[in-house]
């Protein structure tokens, strides 16, 4: 969610992919299991709360048993088990942490906190509740009943350990022997030999799933990129996300109107059904004022990243990655840092549509935190250019300069917006978008990095700078961001961050696009990359009259 200071912006929690997986987890299987039905109930049950009031800790604590009723278990054995598991996903669609079982608590201890409707929820977002786990056998070689006890006994010949025996007439595998090689399982002809692993592990790529010290599942969070494949393979419910439907509708309910940012991804998950005006009736009935689609800003960003790779590739880099998903772009920071100057940084959808929407509601505050950046220029071109009050807040010495304040306070003059330049923290106060930029890395000539980090310290956007800003103030990052440095995990992965959002919905269009402006050419000639640049600006000016229409930026302001 991200305001003015009079109205209100969702970003629609409801069809963002990485924190709401109902409608992805029935997707992907194709079938309503046991553990989809519990998930829809448990949101629910959650929504429906948060619609009717009352005695939330009352109702949160009487909620397992309504969704769980009688006297016998429906998917465990133990009906108590299935009560407690609820219980704890009902904590996390809540956005609340899972309780320590070492220790006494009440299922509804923190609902208080909740109840705001800008509360971050606390880290990791993907959850294991360890009692619901099954400890299921990981990467272990068994042999089955299957057995015919051939007098072949092709898996005694290939085992490079003498792992498996004849007892009665049957192979045997012994697990302290065994490797794990898999070579029996490709000789038995009668696929006796199986290979059992952690579905939740098998299904994750990043390979940050292992075992704790009691067989449960574990994730290793400087790996995890928050995708969510292990949640939806687990069979047994026991990895969920937390969600923020709870605040989301709180945020509804209050007296400033809230609206919708819309992800295309709607149209997959709804069906036929799901047409635009029937969403837009349907979260209007649910209490939002109204409903904005993200899919222009991510037609405006798929040419305005075209427009780049043209200028950027193969002169600055050999090729450009899209920075198409949040997932994507934290799995090659983790995996290929090497590469992460290859992912593309320019303007992203949720940033086009959101001007978009302040173009309508432009009475707003945004505040850029840190150096005197292209980013930073650029933002407070377009700010004032719409009339908003632009501050950018950093140190003495890394600060825009005369120049940059004449261009905005010329847009001033014609828009009644206002600017500030300081190193004063107050300046922060009111904010309703918060924006940052790397500290270092991307510009040539750097200070060497300990000198920087010193310098720009107490520039760190955390939650304590975020608490300066207006109910419902906003993070924005360019990406890619230096978690730890510009900007903290908290922040970053909260719900007031919109980051990851200016990183999606543009793979498809943008590789589309590059392959009709490049026409696939390798080493294309001087004279057709005059000519793909003026069919790009053709485009720009005739048909969409998008950058300047919706930024107020003209191509030589943005130079």
């Amino acid at each position: 969610m991200f305001y003015t200071s009079s109205r209100q912006v969702l970003v629609a929690k409801f069809t963002n992919p990485d924190k709401f997986f109902y409608q992805k987890e029935c997707n992907m299987r194709g079938i309503e299991t046991g553990k989809v039905r519990i998930r829809h109930e448990v949101f629910t049950e959650i929504a429906r709360l948060a619609y009717e009031g009352g005695d939330y800790a009352k109702r949160l604590e009487e909620l397992p048993f309504k969704i769980i009723p009688g006297e016998i278990g429906t998917y465990r054995d133990s009906l108590f088990l299935e009560r407690a598991v609820v219980g704890e996903r009902l904590r996390l669609a809540m956005g609340l942490p899972l309780r320590k079982f070492s220790e006494f608590s009440l299922l509804s201890d923190g609902v208080e906190k909740a109840l705001d409707p800008e509360v971050y929820y606390e880290k990791p977002l993907i959850n294991v509740i360890k009692f619901a786990c099954n400890k299921c056998p990981d990467n272990v070689v068994k042999i089955t009943n299957v057995c015919q006890g051939c007098l072949e006994h092709p898996c005694m010949a290939v085992c490079p350990r003498q792992a498996i025996t004849r007892i009665n007439g049957q192979a045997h595998i012994d697990p302290d022997k065994c490797i794990r090689c898999g070579r029996c399982l490709k000789e038995c002809k009668f696929n006796a030999i199986v290979r059992l692993e952690r579905p939740c592990r098998k299904a994750c790529g990043m390979d940050c799933i292992h075992s704790d010290g009691l067989g449960r599942a574990d994730i290793d969070y400087s790996k995890c990129t928050s995708c969510g494949q292990c949640m939806v393979s687990c069979p047994f419910g026991a990895i969920s996300d937390k969600s923020q439907i709870f605040q989301t509708i709180q945020a509804v309910k209050s007296n400033t109107p809230v609206y919708v940012a819309l992800a295309p991804a709607f149209v997959g998950q709804f069906g036929p059904e799901g047409v635009p005006e029937r969403m837009r009736k349907a979260f209007q009935r649910l209490g939002f004022a109204d409903v904005y689609e993200v899919a222009i800003g991510a037609d405006l960003c798929v040419i305005e990243e075209a427009a780049d790779f043209l200028e950027e590739v193969p002169e600055k880099h050999k090729f450009m990655v899209t920075s198409c998903c949040p997932s994507w772009s934290d799995m090659v920071k983790k995996l290929f840092p090497q590469f992460e100057k290859n992912i593309s940084v320019a303007f992203t959808p949720m940033v086009l549509t959101a001007r978009m929407i302040k173009r309508d509601h432009p009475d707003c505050k945004v505040v850029f935190v840190g150096d005197a950046t292209q980013v930073c220029a650029s933002l407070g071109f377009i700010t004032t250019k719409l009339g908003m009050h632009f501050v950018q807040y950093g140190p003495q010495g890394h600060q825009l300069n005369e120049q940059h304040k004449e261009i905005m306070k010329k847009n001033c003059a014609l828009s009644g917006g206002s600017y500030l330049v300081t190193d004063d923290r107050e300046s922060v106060r009111g904010a309703d978008f918060i924006y940052t930029d790397v500290w270092y890395g991307l510009y040539e000539n750097e200070m060497p990095k300990e000198e920087r980090v010193r310098v720009f310290h107490d520039y760190q956007v955390n939650r304590e700078l975020m608490q300066l800003g207006n109910l419902g103030c906003k993070f924005m990052h360019c990406l890619p961001a230096t978690r730890g440095e510009d900007v903290t995990d908290e922040v970053a992965d909260s719900d007031a961050s919109l980051c990851w959002e200016e990183a999606g919905n543009r793979l498809t269009a943008m590789r589309g696009l590059l392959v009709y402006f490049t026409r696939c050419r390798q080493e294309p000639s001087g004279l057709q990359i005059a000519a793909a640049k003026e069919e790009l600006d053709k485009v720009l000016c005739d048909k969409l009259g998008c950058v300047e229409a919706y930024c107020g930026v003209s191509k030589a302001e943005k130079s």
